[in-house]
């Protein structure tokens, strides 16, 4: 027995630092894994956190798309009412106008337009000719020679585009 414990004893000899190596390398491989585990966890977190901002970050995208969507159509809805009233209005306007310039059309004497070529009164003169058709209606224009001042292109062809007996006086 003696023996066999000498026998042990120049093993364990000889061999202790080849053991102490062994355990120095294998906390170290320990420390190393325990660090590396860290990092990993902390690239984790860091990737989660990450994840997590991104996903705020594309509700809030989808959130503020919905309410733009939203205050688009209420204001499509506002707009589309708007327009209907505008639209209303119009024809109100072009009924009234027609139905005034259709009740002066009746007289007891001969009626003619003073045809300048502006706005008013060549909105009289398309009026006349839609309700007149294709009567011809007599309109007098007076043209001033000058230019600066002639009207001229303008009235000649109101009074085509109305078959109007036109007559111009020169100035």
């Amino acid at each position: 027995d003696l023996k066999l414990e000498g026998q042990l004893e120049a093993l364990v000899a000889k061999h202790k630092d080849e053991v102490a190596q062994l355990r120095v390398e294998f906390n170290d491989s320990k420390a190393a894994l325990k660090a590396e585990k860290e990092h990993a966890l902390a690239e984790v977190k860091r990737l989660q956190l990450e994840i997590e901002k991104e996903k705020r970050v594309r509700e809030d995208a989808q959130e503020e798309s919905r309410l733009n969507t939203e205050a688009l159509s209420k204001e499509n809805v506002v707009n589309q009412k708007r327009l209907e009233a505008y639209e209303q209005q119009l024809k109100d306007l072009r009924d009234a106008v027609i139905s005034s310039i259709d009740s002066q059309l009746m007289s007891d004497v001969p009626l003619g337009l003073f045809l300048s070529g502006g706005v008013d009164s060549s909105i009289i003169a398309g009026v006349i000719g839609k309700i007149l058709g294709k009567k011809s209606f007599p309109a007098f224009s007076i043209d001033f020679n000058s230019s600066y001042e002639s009207e001229r292109a303008k009235f000649l062809q109101v009074a085509e585009e109305n078959q109007m007996e036109h007559t111009i006086f020169e100035i």
